[in-house]
């Protein structure tokens, strides 16, 4: 018998361990010792738990964002580290008894300092997210020409021994896509694109020989040398202008 997960929302966690900070302070804090102090306290350590709740994760993010996860995880560990100096900053008020203003002006100084390195995390963490993007672009492009090759390939292979000549003009081209990589340059992806289409073309102009119409469909326009050599041509001139293209 398996029993199924059960998850509790975030809102509520944060609520109920809010509450019980709040509760214990004013069951064991007596009236006598609730000072300004100890106010600051109960706020800095409701302020740490909320803040830490809140960023702890209930569940696993894809893989295919890590790069932007990573950030994230960065700004975890600074809330544990602003919970390690507020209580330290805590504990040595108690034990020093350090006066209100200067405790006020350290837990100021520590949540400032926190503010700033979530910020940097934060923009650091849209960075990673855009430069994703933009890899998972360049990626996606190339993807569309080796697949283009593909079907290229394939309309070739159904096609009699006289296109031999042909087909190695095409293993030629093909070879040079293999090496393609992604490149950063502005034109590189839209060359990608005219790649694709081109093949896809050529695809069609072969896939169209030898088909046999339905009786009410006019005959297809049959490939010829010609025609095939032309659209070979011009994928040929578009990806050695994008091999031109440097990262």
């Amino acid at each position: 018998m398996t029993m199924s997960k059960m998850t509790v929302p975030r809102a509520i966690l944060m609520a109920t361990g809010s509450g019980l900070i709040l509760a214990g302070f004013f069951l064991f804090v007596s009236e006598r010792r609730r000072t300004d102090v100890a106010y600051l306290d109960l706020l800095v350590c409701e302020a740490a738990f909320l803040i830490t709740c809140a960023e702890i994760p209930l569940s696993r993010r894809s893989t295919e964002q890590f790069s932007e996860v990573i950030p994230s995880i960065g700004i975890l560990m600074y809330y544990f580290a602003y919970s390690s100096f507020a209580f330290g900053g805590v504990g040595l008020g108690w034990v020093f008894s350090v006066q209100f203003r200067f405790q006020l002006w350290y837990q100021i100084c520590v949540g400032f300092g926190l503010l700033v390195l979530v910020s940097m995390a934060g923009q650091a963490s849209k960075h990673a997210g855009e430069v994703a993007s933009e890899e998972q672009r360049k990626r996606n492009s190339l993807e569309d020409v080796k697949n283009a090759a593909i079907d290229c390939e394939s309309s070739f292979l159904q096609l009699g021994d006289g296109w031999s000549g042909e087909y190695s003009y095409f293993e030629r081209i093909k070879d040079d896509i293999r090496f393609l990589s992604p490149c950063d340059a502005a034109t590189a992806v839209s060359l990608d694109l005219e790649i694709a289409w081109a093949l896809s073309n050529l695809s069609s102009i072969l896939s169209s020989n030898g088909q046999t119409p339905r009786p009410d469909e006019t005959l297809p326009v049959l490939a010829d040398h010609q025609m095939v050599q032309q659209a070979l041509t011009k994928c040929q001139t578009l990806v050695r202008l994008r091999k031109r293209q440097r990262q």
